[in-house]
């Protein structure tokens, strides 16, 4: 068996951007954007645009590892994924000021990880958890399977896509879309034709093979507590996605002090829903829970 090509790092330095208020508010939480998997903070970029006026404060919106401009390296997994925020937080985050999250699909079970660390769950105040529950998912999404498998199929040749000219590109976002097809649309050397090589894929897909099962886990570290009830969550829930099951006491359980919001979307939420969506996403981190 030839060796990984990747490294194995404990921690990485994770990509971000920082879009600052119009106003400064250094008082106020600082709100913290996290995407899904294989997607990256550029998803982000007409939701900070949506939300930034009202939310008025400082937005980091990162890429984890493995993902967008941040480093690669093994393991991906939600262990990790933490660690890398817990010094990314540690590092880059004015010390003091309380962090609220927006976490899309993987990017919420992150935040919510956060909110359960005995050192850091004191800091955070409230996540948007978008179709996202605080426990294991055995089913994902049919579009993440789906895609996931036609990714790893070009990747190997199965699927047979030549560099070059235009017709690669519209070939992966016809069966791609553009979510899922930004891993290739982001590697400069298709779009230049050179002895009929096939299109590249920014990560190495084989040196993960077990990525999609990890992501169905919900693991309480030692460094954990099985909840938090000060930080207040609004799950917005997709209807038509497997995710978040309609028992809602196993939400409340993990975080006693959270709501519902139910969309008549699938997993994608954010991109069936936008304006609705967002809407809700800017009044939670503004107000909170507003008790009837």
């Amino acid at each position: 068996m030839s060796a990984n090509k990747l490294p194995t790092k404990k921690v990485v330095d994770m990509f971000f951007n920082h879009m600052k208020p119009h106003l400064p508010s250094p008082h106020k939480p600082v709100l913290i954007n996290i995407h899904g998997f294989l997607g990256s903070k550029t998803m982000f970029h007409s939701i900070n645009k949506a939300i930034a006026g009202t939310v008025n404060t400082d937005i980091y919106t990162v890429d984890v590892r493995d993902h967008g401009d941040s480093p690669q390296a093994h393991p991906m997994t939600y262990s990790v994924f933490l660690d890398d925020m817990l010094h990314f937080i540690d590092t880059k985050i004015p010390k003091g000021r309380q962090i609220d999250f927006i976490g899309f699909s993987m990017g919420a079970k992150i935040a919510m990880m956060l909110a359960l660390n005995k050192e850091m769950g004191h800091r955070v105040r409230r996540i948007v958890s978008v179709d996202m529950p605080p426990y294991a998912t055995p089913i994902l999404p049919v579009e993440l399977n789906n895609n996931w498998a036609l990714i790893n199929q070009i990747c190997s040749g199965q699927i047979r896509i030549k560099r070059g000219g235009i017709q690669w590109r519209n070939k992966i976002i016809d069966m791609l879309g553009l979510y899922f097809g930004s891993g290739f649309l982001q590697e400069e050397c298709n779009y230049i034709s050179r002895n009929n090589k096939l299109v590249k894929y920014y990560l190495p897909v084989a040196e993960f093979p077990n990525v999609v099962e990890d992501l169905k886990e919900w693991e309480i570290r030692g460094d954990m507590h099985p909840s938090n009830d000060k930080v207040e969550v609004l799950f917005q829930r997709g209807l038509r996605s497997c995710m978040v099951e309609s028992n809602y006491d196993r939400l409340t359980k993990v975080f006693p002090n959270s709501v519902v919001e139910e969309f008549d979307t699938s997993h994608n939420l954010i991109f069936e829903d936008f304006d609705r969506s967002t809407k809700s996403m800017a009044k939670f981190i503004n107000d909170g829970i507003v008790k009837n």
